[in-house]
């Protein structure tokens, strides 16, 4: 019921995307159900964890605020973790807002999938376990125990996963096909130092354009914070503030820029290789369509709206 829930509210976004393919707008399949597959997990993970608060509360009215406690905590997680980085950063990364981020960048994360996927099962196991009245106090919290001991065992083998998929057509998640291939055959382990605070937009701009597709790229790979201070501002000239530093092989080069282009030199050149030549990749140019949205708001403002009454009068009677 939950589930047809979610699909009575999904009507609008399929309506907007039916308008979209008849103005002759072009959508990429894979990407679009990923997409689709990601708002299926976030709003799985939110009944499980509304059926659980609602089965271990006293009322309605407590569940509800348990609820929003509970994504309240994950926006604040993910606010503290933009300052504090770290332990804090990668567990933030497993909150519904910045999982389903994932997938709106056309990424497909098994490590986000299966935990998203274990905390609503987990969610609807623990509302088993506490509905059924004729349990005792000591049974139940005898089975919720075990239930979060199975549950941290799931999140943590799942926060060792490296498979990924990008699924974007443009390949935003992911380096050109040439430099994929020359990075796949390097074999020695690669350790990055960053010495920049986790509010330094460069940091920013090196985990999305640079070290989320590196991680892809490389298994070996391993990435350190080093920056001593939160903000950056009180690092002094020695602290090396600002810089990146890469080790492979017993070498070790610094680079203060964060552009793919010098990050991926850099690593050519402790690995041995010759750069690939990606002369031949092809920029990705899009499908630009020019057009009025005709009857975009007749649909919105005129037919949804009178189905929406509709329903409810049906419903009532």
């Amino acid at each position: 019921m939950l589930l047809a829930g979610w699909l009575v509210t999904l009507i609008p976004g399929l309506l907007a995307i039916s308008l979209w393919k008849s103005y002759g707008g072009h959508l990429y399949a894979p990407e679009t159900l990923n997409l689709l597959v990601g708002h299926l997990l976030r709003v799985m993970l939110s009944a499980g964890v509304a059926v659980a608060a609602a089965a271990i509360a006293e009322n309605a009215a407590s569940a509800a605020i348990v609820t929003l406690g509970f994504t309240v905590g994950t926006w604040a997680l993910e606010y503290v973790a933009a300052y504090r980085g770290g332990f804090l950063q990668q567990l933030a990364n497993y909150t519904p807002t910045a999982a389903l981020r994932s997938f709106e960048h056309g990424l497909l994360q098994l490590s986000t999938a299966i935990a998203m996927l274990a905390i609503s099962v987990a969610g609807f196991a623990l509302a088993a376990i506490w509905l059924h009245t004729g349990r005792t106090l000591r049974f139940r919290l005898v089975r919720t125990a075990a239930l979060i001991f199975v549950l941290a065992l799931l999140g943590f083998g799942a926060n060792g996963l490296r498979g990924s998929w990008d699924l974007s057509e443009n390949r935003r998640n992911s380096f050109s096909r040439e430099d994929e291939a020359a990075l796949g055959k390097i074999q020695q382990p690669l350790t990055i130092t960053v010495v920049l605070s986790p509010e330094d937009p460069r940091l920013a701009d090196f985990e999305q354009n640079v070290l989320r597709k590196l991680r892809r790229a490389m298994p070996r790979l391993e990435v350190h914070y080093a920056a001593s201070s939160v903000t950056g501002m009180f690092e002094k000239p020695e602290d090396h503030y600002g810089e990146i530093w890469y080790e492979m092989n017993g070498q070790k080069v610094m680079e203060r820029s964060a552009i793919e282009e010098v990050v991926l030199e850099t690593i050519y050149k402790l690995a041995g290789v010759a750069a690939p030549d990606s002369a031949q990749e092809v920029a990705f140019s899009g499908y630009p369509l020019t057009t009025r949205p005709r009857g975009a708001g007749w649909v919105f403002y005129v037919l949804w709206p009178l189905m929406v009454v509709l329903a409810w009068w049906f419903v009532r009677r």
